[in-house]
């Protein structure tokens, strides 16, 4: 499995939305009080809005950092994440404290570990490179990368139209290759050492399905009405978070909240699978599949595992 090796590598907890990561934590609470949580979750950065992104709560949520941030009307970049999370590590590091990062959201992930550059994004390129795709196939659009910028092209899968389209996309609104763009960026400070939580399809949708009924029950609704009685408006980034915009057409009159309650779970389960596709092209995970082990053990189990990684990362 390998061992901790200093201070610039981190351990990184992972997993898909409802996939238990929060329970992980208290865990890794209980062995290493001293530990600090650094949240990668673009959900969880915004006030006022905690059920509806299952925040940790009681003693847990003093041991996070990055959460509860931002106002619900700001926005907050992998790049911002990427620096926000280096200042913590390296506090960490000077307080004798071991961080690890946790959570789900892969871009802020590849900004921090991979090194991240962003541009200006122009929505009309996107639609019309989405249009294209339609109507002329993705490997129309991998020959067009190839004439473009071969170096990108030659690292993808032909079939990959997200990362293509994504590559074409960078070229025509900056005017420069990615490949080109690529060499330019900063190199990450910190290296990450994976350990994923995956569930079989069919549990982890049910999982899903009873979080978003438990967020209901525990005044989602009255949340979304606390917002707006902020003046909080619905266009907001935050307002756009899956949970709260069909909460948001419950309250507006626009579906009924049994249409929204199902909105939420689908719209869940989607984001979940989209997930799964970006963590696929993770390199160096140890997956822990949690049906592998009985649901009583399937902690201690996690627990085993992390006790070997962080002993040697306490080292450092």
């Amino acid at each position: 499995m390998g061992c901790m090796k200093g201070e610039n590598e981190v351990l990184v907890i992972i997993g898909q939305t409802a996939s238990g990561k929060k329970k992980i934590a208290e865990s890794i609470l209980a062995l290493y009080p001293d530990v600090i949580f650094i949240s990668a979750d673009s959900r969880k950065i915004y006030r006022h809005m905690d059920i509806g992104t299952d925040k940790p709560k009681g003693k847990l949520r003093e041991h996070y950092f990055l959460i509860d941030i931002k106002h619900p009307c700001e926005q907050y970049s992998a790049e911002e994440f990427r620096k926000d999370a280096e200042k913590v590590i390296k506090m960490a590091y000077e307080k004798k404290r071991i961080p690890v990062v946790i959570g789900g959201t892969p871009l802020y992930l590849l900004a921090l570990f991979q090194g991240f550059f962003e541009h200006k994004k122009d929505e009309n390129v996107r639609k019309w490179l989405e249009e294209r795709l339609i109507k002329e196939g993705v490997a129309a659009l991998y020959r067009e990368l190839l004439e473009i910028d071969p170096d990108r092209a030659r690292k993808l899968n032909p079939n990959d139209a997200y990362r293509i389209k994504r590559a074409l996309e960078v070229y025509y609104t900056t005017g420069l290759p990615m490949s080109r763009l690529m060499k330019k960026r900063k190199p990450p400070l910190f290296s990450p050492f994976y350990v994923g939580i995956k569930w079989e399809r069919k549990s982890l949708y049910e999982r899903i399905n009873k979080r978003v009924d438990k967020m209901i029950e525990e005044g989602l609704i009255d949340e979304v009405k606390s917002l707006f009685s902020m003046g909080i408006k619905e266009d907001c980034p935050g307002m756009k978070t899956i949970g709260y915009r069909e909460i948001i057409d419950y309250l507006k009159g626009r579906i009924s909240l049994e249409e929204a309650v199902r909105r939420i779970k689908k719209n869940t389960r989607v984001y979940a699978r989209r997930q799964e596709y970006f963590f696929r092209h993770f390199e160096n995970v140890r997956w822990v599949n949690i049906e592998e082990f009985n649901k009583d053990t399937v902690i201690k189990e996690i627990d085993r595992i992390l006790l070997r990684i962080l002993k040697e990362f306490s080292k450092g």
